[in-house]
């Protein structure tokens, strides 16, 4: 995915490694939500905590996705036309391809309307992380421009703001002030900038990952008391895990606190093979999170619901963690090497014909501006009394 501007291998291999976390924590919060549990809300039970452990880190890692890709981006002085036709296509080829093999399966039916959606899976908001994430990265290079512009005490003063608007408010309140995924990933976006562009003095991964713990336990800690509420006031525990969204400070700190002390480590040994787990985790996500995959996945290959009350739930539930990211990690490295690596050349010429009619619409429309000015201080001089 992103290539680092600067650093060592090593020190990219434990930010490469806390992608791989994240998107297992993805796909456990996605074995939780779509799962089909049912927990009453008067009642406490270890599978219920598990369970809402799962949402808690799935939550956090959606943002540390955005955090990641903002890092790595912020500095970025090129419009990456090849990227953004990667991912484009990659987004496209999942949705078109799962829609039609559950087509050809007899699971679903044939309807040209969402033969066209399979085709447009940004437009149509196919998966609404996907959308999000290829709108940043369509505007990445503007968002650069503005951030870089900045200096530091503008660049904090803005951070501040959305900060206190978009998650202090939030998490006091339950209510968001204007915003909306696309908004709350440029600010993640902006966050990360910042973290690149100044650097925090003295970072230790060590006392991050304490903090982290600290904060982890404060939503965990949460949860149980919102639980025990909840067994004479249901509406409190069928929100139990209320500051755990991923506008809510405690989410937003674990994720901050997640990625800079990842960022500090140093990976010496299997670092190769982390970077190339790592490149296939978004492919992990279309697959497992496609809306014919979904329901398919966890009600009826895993069957996961059956399991609510059962004493197997825990092992259960890592196992098939387990299955779905090394299957969507297989499958996403066989889609680069037989398919991705063969039309990417085609992409890089493209993009170098976009880039040269870019250049030449800049050009002319510079050209033009010229010309206006020159014909209109004519004018004036002629007008001139």
């Amino acid at each position: 995915m992103e290539k680092a501007a600067a650093g060592s291998d090593t020190r990219r291999a434990g930010i490469e490694l806390l992608r791989i976390l994240a998107m297992t924590g993805i796909v456990m919060s996605h074995f939780s939500f779509h799962g089909g549990f049912d927990f009453p809300p008067d009642r406490i039970s270890v599978n219920r905590l598990w369970m809402q452990f799962f949402v808690i880190l799935g939550k956090t890692a959606s943002n540390i996705f955005v955090i990641i890709s903002g890092y790595f981006l912020v500095a970025s002085k090129k419009f990456n036309v090849v990227r953004l036709f990667r991912l484009w296509l990659q987004t496209v080829t999942y949705s078109v391809v799962l829609y039609f093999v559950f087509v050809l399966a007899g699971t679903e039916k044939f309807s040209f309307l969402n033969a066209v959606k399979s085709f447009m899976p940004i437009s149509f908001e196919q998966w609404w992380f996907a959308s999000a994430y290829f709108m940043l990265s369509l505007l990445s290079p503007f968002l650069n421009i503005l951030l870089t512009s900045l200096d530091r005490k503008r660049y904090k003063q803005l951070l501040m703001i959305l900060t206190f608007c978009w998650s202090v408010m939030p998490t006091l309140t339950t209510k968001l002030i204007g915003s909306n995924d696309l908004l709350w990933f440029m600010y993640l976006y902006a966050l990360a900038g910042y973290l690149r562009l100044y650097p925090p003095r003295n970072v230790k991964s060590r006392t991050c990952f304490l903090s982290a713990a600290a904060v982890f336990a404060f939503l965990a800690g949460s949860v149980v008391l919102f639980d025990l509420i909840g067994r004479r006031v249901p509406i409190i525990g069928e929100n139990a895990t209320v500051f755990s969204g991923e506008q809510k400070l405690p989410a937003l700190l674990l994720s901050v606190l997640l990625f800079e002390a990842f960022n500090e480590i140093r990976v010496e040994k299997g670092a190769k093979f982390i970077t190339v787990t790592a490149s296939a985790t978004f492919g992990v996500y279309l697959l497992h999170d496609n809306r014919y995959v979904r329901g398919f996945l966890w009600h009826t290959v895993f069957k996961n619901s059956l399991y609510q009350n059962s004493v197997m739930l825990i092992p259960y539930s890592i196992f098939a963690v387990a299955v779905v990211f090394l299957t969507g990690t297989v499958l996403e490295l066989l889609r680069i090497r037989l398919f991705e690596k063969r039309y990417l050349p085609l992409l890089e010429r493209l993009a170098g014909w976009t880039d040269r009619l870019r250049n030449k619409l800049v050009s002319m429309d510079a050209d033009a501006y010229r010309r206006g000015s020159h014909d209109k201080n004519d004018k004036n001089e002629t007008t001139t009394f």
